[in-house]
């Protein structure tokens, strides 16, 4: 694998039970880019996620995700791998009885022996980066839906990780909340150089955010590559896609 790719999927395969979910994926990340997954509902766009960061265990293929061949590797070694990687799921997945900054915290106290006092440095200084300031000691229930997704990021980056995946990330925002997450997923693309995979639907994120787009349809690769090469393929499931609802 070359050093400018970060992530490369070949003939991934997956079933849920005798369902044939993702029928021979090929999927190739390019360090410092934003590549997102697209496709309609039930497509297998989070099904191909979860299975990259072995949420599941891929039935056929293989995934390498920063030189290591996920599939082959044991439960330990693939948690050490995990470790470079950072995740905000869809929910955001914040625990309530823990504050922001224990929230945020949370991955370098389980995967490190850094003192209290440094985790608490480390983790206001990515609120900071994702434009949050004096929310430390405050709970995610005080927080409104977009702020959480904000601290989700920051958990997501606490370990300063080579990539990051989004499932799902504009969520349940309303339009200027969410143009406001993808201009931070923008800024952390262009600040930090953070390669980052976006898994959604969401037409205007799409359009603002992506480097690059892969569209799923029914478990296969449809078609790789800009938006413009999408809007001038002549795809109609993609042509459908941008085009519905007139956006």
């Amino acid at each position: 694998m070359s050093d400018d790719i970060i992530l490369e999927v070949e003939n991934l395969h997956a079933w849920y039970g005798r369902k044939h979910v993702l029928e021979g994926i090929n999927l190739t990340v390019e360090a410092g880019s934003i590549m997102v997954v697209l496709g309609t509902s039930g497509c297998g766009k989070s099904t191909l996620l979860k299975n990259i960061i072995r949420l599941y265990t891929p039935g056929k293929g293989s995934i390498n995700l920063l030189g290591n061949e996920m599939t082959e590797l044991e439960e330990e070694d693939v948690e050490t791998v995990l470790r470079q990687v950072g995740v905000m799921y869809q929910n955001g997945a914040l625990l309530n009885s823990l504050t922001i900054g224990e929230n945020v915290a949370l991955p370098l106290e389980i995967h490190t022996d850094m003192s209290p006092k440094l985790r608490r440095e480390i983790a206001e200084t990515k609120l900071r980066q994702v434009e949050l300031l004096d929310v430390y000691d405050r709970y995610p229930r005080e927080l409104s839906g977009g702020m959480q997704k904000r601290v989700a990021v920051a958990r997501a980056i606490v370990m300063d990780p080579d990539i990051i995946f989004c499932d799902e990330p504009s969520a349940g925002l309303d339009p200027v909340t969410a143009q406001g997450l993808d201009r931070l997923l923008i800024s952390l693309n262009e600040t930090l150089g953070m390669t980052i995979v976006v898994v959604t639907h969401e037409l205007e994120s799409i359009k603002r955010i992506a480097h690059y787009i892969t569209y799923l349809d029914n478990g296969k690769v449809l078609f790789t590559g800009t938006i413009e090469e999408a809007f001038q393929a002549d795809i109609p499931q993609i042509q459908e896609f941008f085009l519905r609802d007139n956006v």
